[in-house]
């Protein structure tokens, strides 16, 4: 998918069927779930988890959200989901599966939530 137009260039490749089917494999065979946002989380990203912890809970699948950004300026609180704060989370407790959501650099995770990447399956 590209766009380009006067405001903003965008181009994004495609998720093939294969990594879709990997991924929702090994999010369905979890038996919990870190949802984890970028550390200055915005709120595309903040619904983008809302929606995943969705998913997962429908599917009876423990997850949380971990955002570093300020919960009420995201107004996420007024929802039923498990949304904790990145800064009050202990690096040892981590779920069996990580999902990072919306970055792609080690740099963006809070400094918390860096440790569970040697610990999680995904």
């Amino acid at each position: 998918m590209r766009i380009n137009n006067a405001l903003t260039t965008f181009q994004a490749n495609k998720m093939t069927y294969k990594q879709a089917k990997t991924i929702s494999d090994a999010l369905t065979n979890s038996k919990s779930v870190d949802i984890i946002c970028h550390d200055s989380s915005d709120k595309d990203t903040g619904n983008s988890a809302l929606l995943m912890w969705n998913y997962l809970y429908q599917r009876g699948i423990e997850s949380r959200i971990i955002l570093s950004q300020d919960l009420d300026m995201l107004h996420l609180r007024k929802n039923q989901s498990n949304i904790v704060q990145a800064s009050s989370v202990n690096p040892d407790e981590c779920a069996d599966t990580l999902l990072l959501l919306d970055f792609s650099a080690i740099g963006k995770m809070h400094k918390n939530t860096v440790g569970y990447l040697n610990k999680a399956r995904l």
